[in-house]
This record gives C-alpha cells, structure tokens and sequence, in this order.
C-alpha cells in the first residue's frame, strides 16, 4: 500500500517519501508524530467506511493498536456504515 504513496500534504505541510524506499507503516506513523510533536499540532488519519479494512491482507488492527497506545499526535476516527 505505502508503494504508492509519494508525497503526504495538509495545509502547506508536507511529508515526503523516497519512492524507491521501502518504509513501514509504522515507522510512518511514527515520524508524522514526531513531526506534530515539534509543531504543536495533532494529525488526525479519518478511516471513511473502516469495514472495508477487513479485505485487506495487511493486520491493520496489530498496527492501530499499536499506535493509539505509543503514539500520543497522532489520532484515528473510523466510521462504518
């Protein structure tokens, strides 16, 4: 899924990803927390439709888990239908 992601921008910031590098999802979320840790500010991923998550064939409930407990900047809102 990170394959495709180049570029991330809210508002005038931005986050930039080497398309050849291989980065986790993790390690993602990570450096968008630190980053609104320097900043003052909070990054709110909105998962539109989350039951769809189901037919993914990445265990996005390990990695939420994970990061509503470690990371502190970072903030999800699901909806279902």
């Amino acid at each position: 899924m990170l394959g495709r992601i180049r570029k991330i921008r809210v508002k005038g910031y931005e986050i930039e990803v080497e398309p050849t590098a291989r980065i986790s999802l993790t390690t993602l979320l990570s450096e968008i927390d630190l980053w609104c840790r320097r900043h003052g500010m909070r990054f709110v991923f909105v998962f539109d439709e989350a039951q769809y998550l189901r037919f993914s064939n990445v265990r996005y409930d390990g990695i939420l888990a994970w990061a509503i407990d470690n990371l502190s900047n970072v903030i999800f809102i699901h909806t279902y239908r």
